[in-house]
């Protein structure tokens, strides 16, 4: 609380000179400046020397000096304009001529303005005395320029005045000016202006300092400086007693004890002088002054720049602590931080290693230079390399063939330089196995916090399943827009087919029912033969359904044995002999065998044989001839088969088609037209024959018509 109340008080002394806002408080600081310049002239007065009371040191200029130090220059002319009065009534009182007060007043302003405008010229803000060079411009302008310029104006006296010496008066101006700035100047700037820093706090060791430097000081002042020693002892010694204590002042304690300390000492030395005591006491009252205040300089000065200097060094050091402290706190702080970093970076680069090798897509990254900076573990693992730490490093060359490295390497350094990604493209690839892959790829350029390209960043995955499912995908739906197409094409045929044979049933019944009491018997004969030639041909077209359902859904049991194929297809040509010669084909067998057995079911057979032979006597015009191969054949599995070949002398059959005739509703576009068929007699043949483990195909001739073929094995396949 103590410390508090001095600190307020100092604020509010300070305040009072550089906020002066108010006509008032204007006026009361001007009242104030003024009683103090005039209390300081009655001390000069009083402190000056029998018996010519010569001036030992002048405190009134001090007092605006310091004023002027302290306060704003826009303020300066209240403590100017508050010095003349006071000035001028103790000049009065002094009992001064006119001449000489106006001569010592404007040598006392001009003194005080030099000294003021220099020191705030270099120090605008504030100035202390807790460095050595602002101690030393001190000295130079307050203490030696300043009086030098008004003693010489001031001994201008001299030239009017005749028992005034001229060197005598500018000396003892001069000294005393100079002795009243450099002992009380000092002291009122350092106890009116507050220290920014924190208030000082004494330990015990330094509060027992303090009380043994106070005692030594006042035994100096008081013991040593005030012996009655007499006129006949000189005691040289005694002018040094005061320099250790304040050489002890100044290395161990601030400015402002120092200057404190002097002041002290220079007050009580001109009061011994005065009532003759001390060692300045000699007979002449000039001489006896001019010791004195040779005596204050010479310890003032070299006290008050030593102190300056060791201030300057401790705030020195002070800064050099708090500058070490700050920056090992800094150093703990950016270690720390480091730490943090460091540890937040491993967590942050596991937990990203974690999300990347979970994720179903290839990662990798490179530098500039295309070398491997980091990948997930897929990748890894699709390069050969079990762990992606290993990947660091190295390149594409270790891993890659070369086409591959040129084309990837290609569009890493595009992506780099253009600094535009490049997404979602596609390029089929082979694996390590030489099989194709088909590869969905991005690539982005990675870039630092200054936006300059540090690398490029590369993802993939495999989209082979994908693409082979969609190209079975468009395959299945071609197929079923085909299959949709026959079986639309089926169902017009099938409503042809089957209403043809109903409709010829249903009219020669009819016919039949309406005559039956009048028609004689030939013409029912005539009736019932023609229902029955439809209701055959309707039962073929059934039987050809429900057979090929069978065959699809596999229900058709096959009574597998040991035939003849010759015999068979020479029983299928005798059932078709009256079709041959209907449109005189000639059959002829081209090296045939006597004998070709093998095991198949006969009826089955048969019917492939007889459908066979029905559509190339169906689609060969007349007086054409048919050949017919049968022979030993070997499948693709190495497995011993029969062959049996038909060639017509047709219109052949396109190329794109020779797959698809055998295909359920499918017709070929060269003969659906007229051929009056509904597209399932091949279909049959085909399911008969894969039934048999065989295989059969249509091929066209290199002159005219086409060539249908099949296989099957000889014996039968476990």
């Amino acid at each position: 609380m103590k410390q508090l109340r001095i600190d307020v008080s100092m604020k509010v002394t300070t305040g009072i000179f550089r906020d002066i806002d108010s006509v008032y408080r204007k006026f009361a600081l001007m009242l104030i400046v003024g009683v103090c310049f005039y209390l300081g002239a009655k001390l000069g007065l009083m402190l000056a020397t029998p018996p010519d009371y010569i001036a030992t040191f002048w405190p009134p200029n001090t007092i605006i000096l310091s004023a002027l130090l302290i306060s704003s220059k826009k303020n300066w002319w209240i403590f100017l304009m508050a010095m003349t009065p006071a000035y001028f009534f103790a000049a009065i009182q002094a009992d001064y001529s006119v001449q000489r007060s106006i001569i010592f007043f404007l040598a006392n302003q001009s003194e005080i303005l030099i000294a003021a405008w220099a020191i705030r010229l270099r120090f605008v803000h504030s100035f202390s005395f807790d460095k050595l060079s602002k101690a030393s411009y001190f000295l130079l302008w307050a203490v030696l320029l300043a009086p030098l310029i008004s003693a010489s104006i001031a001994s201008l006296v001299s030239l009017n005045e005749a028992d005034v010496n001229y060197w005598l008066a500018w000396r003892v101006w001069f000294l005393g000016d100079a002795l009243g700035h450099l002992t009380l100047t000092p002291v009122i700037m350092l106890w009116l202006i507050p220290k920014a820093d924190k208030p000082v706090v004494y330990n015990k060791p330094k509060l027992i300092e303090i009380g043994g430097f106070v005692s030594c000081l006042l035994v100096v002042g008081f013991v040593l400086l005030g012996m009655d020693i007499g006129k006949s002892f000189n005691l040289s010694v005694l002018f040094y007693s005061p320099l250790p204590v304040l050489l002890w002042a100044a290395i161990r304690f601030e400015p402002k004890i120092v200057c404190s300390a002097i002041f002290f000492i220079t007050l009580l030395a001109i009061w011994h002088a005065l009532n003759v005591r001390g060692p300045f006491t000699s007979t002449n009252p000039a001489e006896n002054v001019l010791n004195l205040q040779l005596f204050i300089l010479s310890v003032a000065i070299p006290s008050i720049l030593l102190s300056s200097l060791i201030s300057e060094r401790k705030q020195v050091e002070q800064e050099l602590i708090e500058h070490r402290d700050h920056l090992e706190n800094l150093v703990r702080e950016q270690v720390s931080k480091l730490s943090t970093a460091i540890i937040n970076e491993e967590s942050s680069r596991k937990m990203l290693q974690q999300v990347l090798d979970t994720i179903p897509v290839r990662v990798y990254w490179k530098d500039t230079q295309l070398n491997y900076l980091g990948s997930n573990k897929f990748f890894a693992e699709d390069v050969g390399i079990g762990d992606s730490d290993q990947l660091i490093g190295r390149c594409e060359q270790d891993f890659f063939t070369k086409a591959h490295v040129q084309q990837n390497q290609f569009d890493d350094l595009q992506v780099m330089d253009q600094r535009q990604p490049k997404l979602a493209y596609i390029e089929i690839e082979q694996d390590h196995s030489g099989q194709k892959k088909w590869l969905e790829k991005n690539k982005i350029p990675l870039l630092d916090l200054t936006g300059s390209v540090i690398g490029v960043l590369g993802t993939y995955q495999d989209i082979t399943q994908r693409k082979q499912a969609e190209e079975q995908l468009k395959k299945a739906q071609s197929e079923a827009l085909k299959a949709n197409q026959s079986k639309s094409e089926f169902l017009a045929n099938m409503s042809h087919e089957l209403r043809t044979p109903l409709h010829g049933i249903l009219s020669f019944a009819r016919f039949g029912l309406r005559n039956i009491d009048k028609a004689d018997k030939s013409k029912l004969e005539k009736y019932f033969d023609r229902i029955n030639q439809s209701g055959e041909r309707l039962l073929v077209l059934l039987n050809d359904l429900l057979d090929l359902s069978k065959l699809e859904a596999g229900k058709v049991i096959l009574d597998k044995r040991q035939y003849d194929l010759v015999e068979l297809v020479e029983d299928c040509l005798l059932e078709m002999e009256a079709s041959f010669k209907e449109k005189q084909h000639q059959i002829i067998w081209k090296n045939k065998p006597r004998i070709l057995l093998a095991e198949f079911d006969r009826a089955r057979i048969g019917q492939v044989v007889t459908n066979l032979l029905s559509n190339a006597c169906k689609f060969t015009a007349e007086n054409r001839e048919i050949t017919l191969t049968v022979s030993d054949y070997q499948l693709e599995s190495e497995v011993k088969a029969i062959l049996f070949c038909i060639e017509d002398e047709g219109i052949g059959i396109p190329v794109n088609e020779l797959d698809f005739v055998f295909t359920k509703f499918e017709q070929s576009s060269w003969t659906k037209s007229n051929s009056g068929g509904t597209g399932l007699g091949l279909a049959i043949c085909r399911e008969i024959i894969l039934a048999h483990e065989g295989k059969i195909w249509a091929e066209n001739r290199k002159s005219v018509g086409a060539k249908f073929s099949f296989s099957i094995p000889v014996a039968i396949i476990d």
